[in-house]
């Protein structure tokens, strides 16, 4: 993660937005005076950091399509390697794995895709192996794409999140240096075992995948994609699906991993589940740091609040030293 003030000149304004779109847009899709850009999705950072990045819009194109427009907003862009995010979407884009790219401006943080009629996904949507399947073969998916252009670990990230919330001032747990050295053991852990390095999406929140009306999925949002362990890739949904304990002795746990990663196996298992508490901390660092940064507004601490109060259960539990141990 980047943690510089934002050299990108987001733009400020509905207006700002249309010059741009002018410019790198298709003629049919270029707004003029008689169509109007209109939001999109509402921001809520709390609990599934929905929209919390970006100002969003649709806009309806004078030949009739329609597109989806996304704005880095200045927050967003301190934490973010826009170029390698709008890249790495052309690239899924160009495989299937996520809807059509139709104009990205790395320099003001816009992009453009075409948008997917259908729902956003929830858990309710992945109940069985036959729901869960398709999701699972779209993530192996990614780590098909060519190399992004960030390669960083969740550790390396934590490590930048700290130093960050220190500069800024955020508000942080008192507890935070002892869940740093939680999450160091498990970085330690898996150094020691080795692992390896492909691209991957990098965050399991389901609010980043999309059902169309026959039941395909796309992936969404790319903002922390990396080059990492494809494992780290897997930890980040397994938790999603099973629930903030981290346990892999339970038999969905079981069934899940065994369902994501293709086959099963023990120590590889342990390592997905170690790395789920060390998301949810890297996510509490990156909600304080916005909260900081956007003082005023309650969603940020509020997600940073409840990620770190899923973190600090699961780093703390003895079953954790027993994953370790399995690495």
């Amino acid at each position: 993660m980047t943690t510089t003030a934002p050299s990108i000149l987001t733009p400020a304004s509905t207006a700002e937005v249309q010059q741009i779109l002018d410019a790198i847009l298709p003629t049919g899709l270029r707004p003029c005076d008689e169509v109007e850009m209109e939001p999109a999705t509402p921001t809520f950072a709390s609990p599934s950091w929905w929209g919390a990045d970006s100002q969003r819009y649709l806009l309806h194109g004078t030949d009739g399509r329609e597109a989806f427009v996304k704005v880095m907003v200045p927050s967003a862009v301190r934490f973010t390697d826009v170029a390698s995010v709008f890249s790495t979407a052309a690239h899924a884009a160009a495989a299937g794995i996520s809807p059509a790219v139709i104009a990205a401006d790395p320099a003001s943080g816009v992009l453009v895709t075409s948008t997917v009629v259908g729902h956003t996904a929830t858990l309710g949507d992945f109940r069985t192996p036959e729901q869960l399947e398709p999701l699972a073969e779209l993530r192996r998916r990614v780590r098909e794409l060519p190399a992004m252009g960030r390669t960083v670990t969740v550790f390396e990230d934590l490590r930048t999140l700290r130093a960050e919330a220190e500069h800024l001032g955020a508000t942080v747990p008192s507890d935070l240096d002892h869940l740093m050295r939680r999450a160091g053991q498990v970085e330690a852990a898996v150094l020691a075992s080795g692992y390896d390095v492909v691209p991957c999406h990098g965050d399991g929140n389901l609010s980043n995948v999309l059902i169309d009306e026959v039941g395909r999925l796309s992936l969404v949002d790319w903002d922390v994609a990396t080059n990492t362990d494809p494992l780290f890739d897997v930890g980040t949904l397994l938790a999603e699906l099973t629930g903030p304990s981290w346990s892999m002795t339970s038999l969905e746990s079981y069934e899940t991993f065994e369902q994501l990663w293709g086959s099963y196996d023990r120590s590889a298992h342990a390592r997905a589940t170690a790395y789920g508490p060390v998301d949810s901390l890297r996510w509490a660092l990156l909600g304080s740091c916005y909260d900081a940064l956007e003082p005023g507004t309650q969603e940020y601490i509020k997600f940073a609040d409840w990620q770190y109060l899923r973190a600090r259960i699961a780093l703390g539990a003895a079953e954790l030293d027993d994953l370790m141990h399995l690495i």
